[in-house]
């Protein structure tokens, strides 16, 4: 699968490419193969809190006007989203169930709300 690199700028102003694997719609970007999230997790030092196994696990940051939201599903099953402020809500809940689950969109619109 070909990736797309999105460049953010962190804390200290240099750009880090982000990798992706495809844009879902305007300004919300998909990774689910688990090489580039690992990848993505060493590169913005992403770090999940200790907890059950079996629970779903988040971890999202902002930098500048773009979030990155991780999830956890289990050991070998994440996925991760990256959405710039902006994100139209409306064409967010439109994305089908099988892209996007609701669960995982509302993750997506709490994220955005607490940027």
């Amino acid at each position: 699968m070909q990736s797309l690199k999105i460049g953010l700028t962190n804390k200290e102003g240099k750009i880090i490419g982000f990798l992706t694997d495809r844009e879902v719609i305007e300004k919300l970007y998909i990774t689910f193969d688990i090489n580039k999230v690992r990848e993505n997790y060493f590169k913005f030092h992403i770090k999940f809190p200790r907890g059950k196994n079996k629970e779903i696990k988040t971890h999202s940051f902002k930098e500048n006007n773009q979030i990155v939201l991780s999830i956890k599903l289990d050991r070998e099953n994440h996925v991760q989203y990256l959405f710039e402020e902006g994100l139209d809500m409306d064409d967010l809940l439109d994305i089908p169930e099988n892209v996007i689950p609701y669960k995982f969109k509302k993750l997506i619109a709490n994220a955005l709300l607490l940027s």
